[in-house]
């Protein structure tokens, strides 16, 4: 029972976990598709208010601009060394954060002529640009931007801080200008996406379930454990009880049959005979339980000696046909030449089988039964065939025939002592040999019983 709890325990521990890791990837992708958008957001808002500054920069005298933009073939080497303009150099652009493309230096070149012309960055206009930018892309968000200089220390907030934690994004450094002197930085708070939140929702539900089904799982393990131990204790008393009450039986059986041998008036000696079939009965349910409880508890094993089969049944029989005396049998042994005379089986088991099965066919019938033993060999096995002319078993009732404490009962025939406990019995004594029980029955016609045993193992 503990490698079970410990099977289902570990299986429900690797579905939490496995739907955890699940819902884990989906928010990493989830996440990193945002952070691109928020990235290309921010920029967009840099170039945005940069567009308000140049509107308000026009030069002051057009016929002499400060900017030439000419392709380098189109000038002589006399041309291009008479050019005084920056030198950009890309191992710095690149430790700068700016991208080495040339419409983005170009970008950096216009902002560090505005920032010449004494038209820095505005970070309120910034600020209010990108936050109008995410309510256009349906980005509820709360954002806050910082402000660099070359040292990258923070000189100006704009916006309320907020403490980075669970699905809030910093965008990177980016620089304004080419000279590394001012750098800007977003910082975004999101909701979960709708998907998220269905997800983590469905995930949190799912976990609930599985825990709340991992409790129900202990405590009824636990309770049928419990249990298990109550009646593991009250099957020791049980099997203590009908044991000790054997003994007794067995010696007011052997008195009262001394008794009635000794008695010569008939009337005497027949309740004699009655009391000494109750008491052979109530011995038989008590051996019959015995059997049971021992086959449950795999403590019995076989014991095989030599039988003389035809004798052994004889004897049985005539031991329980005394039992009935008011029954008129006829009774038949026949043995096919191919079955031997002397067989190898367990004698306790083999006599309380053949009980049970002939008392079964004196009890359940007329007073002129019909009983007929044959002993054949089939496929290298050894079958006793016990068939009576008695009442039968219906149909309905055959498919449970064999159970514990089940009983037929025919309404139109007498009821009878037992306990339903005789032909479960013989099933597992005869399994216990390494052979089966099997019948045939019809109501009114009567019933065959077949005791099937290994040859080789007999």
């Amino acid at each position: 029972m503990k490698h079970s709890l410990y099977i289902a325990a570990i299986m429900l521990l690797v579905l939490i976990l496995s739907q955890g890791y699940w819902l884990y990837n989906i928010y990493n992708a989830e996440k990193y598709k945002t952070q691109e958008v928020l990235e290309e957001l921010f920029e967009e808002a840099i170039k945005q208010e940069m567009s308000k500054r140049m509107v308000s920069n026009k030069p002051k005298d057009p016929n002499s601009p400060k900017r030439i933009i000419r392709r380098a073939s189109d000038m002589t080497p006399e041309e291009r060394a008479k050019l005084k303009g920056d030198t950009i150099t890309i191992p710095q652009i690149k430790n700068r954060n700016l991208k080495d493309n040339y419409a983005d230096l170009l970008t950096q070149r216009i902002q560090d002529g505005l920032r010449n012309a004494n038209k820095p960055l505005k970070p309120n206009v910034l600020d209010s640009l990108f936050n109008k930018t995410l309510t256009d892309h349906n980005l509820q968000a709360i954002s806050y931007i910082e402000i660099s200089d070359s040292t990258r220390q923070t000189v100006n907030t704009v916006g309320k801080k907020f403490n980075l934690s669970f699905y809030k994004f910093q965008t990177e450094r980016l620089p304004i200008g080419t000279q590394g002197l001012q750098y800007v930085q977003a910082f975004v708070k999101l909701p979960l996406s709708d998907i998220v939140q269905r997800m983590l929702l469905a995930f949190t539900v799912s976990c609930l379930i599985i825990l709340t089904s991992a409790s129900c799982l202990y405590y009824l393990l636990r309770t049928i454990r419990k249990a298990h131990a109550q009646l593991r204790d009250r099957e020791i008393a049980v099997h203590s009880a009908i044991h000790d009450l054997k003994s007794p039986l067995n010696t007011a059986y052997a008195s009262i049959d001394f008794i009635a041998s000794q008695e010569k008036e008939p009337m005497k000696a027949n309740i004699l005979n009655i009391g000494k079939t109750q008491i052979r009965q109530l011995i038989e349910i008590i051996e019959s339980m015995l059997s049971l409880l021992k086959t449950a508890d795999g403590k019995e094993s076989t014991r095989r000696s030599p039988i003389e089969i035809k004798s052994f049944i004889e004897q049985t029989y005539q031991a329980i046909v005394r039992l009935y005396p008011n029954k008129i049998p006829l009774f038949k042994l026949e043995k096919s030449e191919n079955f031997p005379d002397m067989i190898q089986a367990d004698t306790v088991r083999m006599e309380r089988c053949l009980r049970n099965l002939l008392e079964n066919a004196l009890k359940y019938s007329d007073d002129d039964v019909r009983i007929t033993v044959t002993l054949t060999m089939i496929n290298n096995h050894y079958r006793i065939a016990i068939k009576d002319t008695g009442w039968g078993i219906p149909k309905k009732a055959q498919k449970k025939l064999g159970q514990q404490f089940f009983r037929v009962k025919q309404a139109d025939k007498p009821a009878q002592p037992g306990y339903g406990l005789g032909l479960s019995s013989v099933m597992l004594m005869a399994k216990e040999m390494g052979g089966s029980l099997t019948f045939q029955s019809e109501k009114n016609v009567g019933s065959t019983f077949f005791i099937n045993l290994p040859a080789e193992n007999s």
